[in-house]
């Protein structure tokens, strides 16, 4: 409801009206009533398909690709400065991290403190995984950036811009050169196999009238 405007009910109303997902819940269960307990596993079988591993960056690893001389220096200034948090193979330690982000003055958002409410927490936020980061933009957790070089440009502030606790040493001493071997990297994790997958995409057929 905080994201969506929505309700489970309403969403099962409107896909129990749909004549090509009553004929598709009709091929699986044999009736063609969905039910919040189909539409859950339904849901969820479709999540575990989404295997992201086809980037460059899974290539080089398997040695199926190599790195240009560009995306290998990238790659080792990830290494030294970002891998902390944004850990290989995942690009994510799965935790929470204040990054010297300000503060939003519209959302006022304090991060994980408002679940823990432990003063650590003030300003931390989780950590995103960095894969097909090329398609996941707006950037950061209020998206107010939206270019990578934005992003990358915030690292290389010289003071922290809010109160929390810090987790990441700023500035981070990236050069423009730096910059731009790192968006090198970054773009490797793409794995346009994955995101132009029709199977992945929007059924757009299900609401053709």
């Amino acid at each position: 409801p905080k994201e969506m405007g929505e309700d489970l009910q309403h969403v099962l109303q409107k896909i129990n009206r749909n004549k090509r997902y009553q004929k598709a819940v009709k091929v699986i269960y044999q009736d063609s009533v969905m039910t919040s307990e189909r539409m859950l596993k339904c849901i969820s079988q479709f999540l575990l398909s989404l295997v992201s591993d086809h980037s460059k960056y899974d290539r080089v690893q398997n040695g199926q690709a190599q790195f240009t001389a560009q995306e290998e220096r990238g790659y080792g200034i990830f290494q030294q400065h970002c891998a902390g948090c944004h850990t290989p193979p995942l690009f994510s330690n799965f935790g929470y991290s204040n990054n010297g982000i300000s503060v939003d003055a519209q959302y006022q958002d304090s991060g994980r403190f408002s679940v823990t409410r432990k003063g650590e927490d003030i300003f931390r936020f989780k950590v995103p995984t960095l894969r097909n980061i090329e398609f996941s933009y707006p950037y950061m957790h209020d998206g107010r950036y939206m270019q990578l070089r934005e992003v990358l440009k915030h690292y290389r502030q010289d003071h922290y811009q809010n109160v929390g606790m810090r987790d990441v040493s700023l500035p981070i001493g990236f050069t423009e050169n730096d910059e731009t071997d790192l968006m090198a990297f970054l773009l490797t994790l793409s794995d346009h196999d994955f995101n132009y997958k029709k199977e992945n995409q929007f059924p757009r057929e299900f609401f053709k009238h």
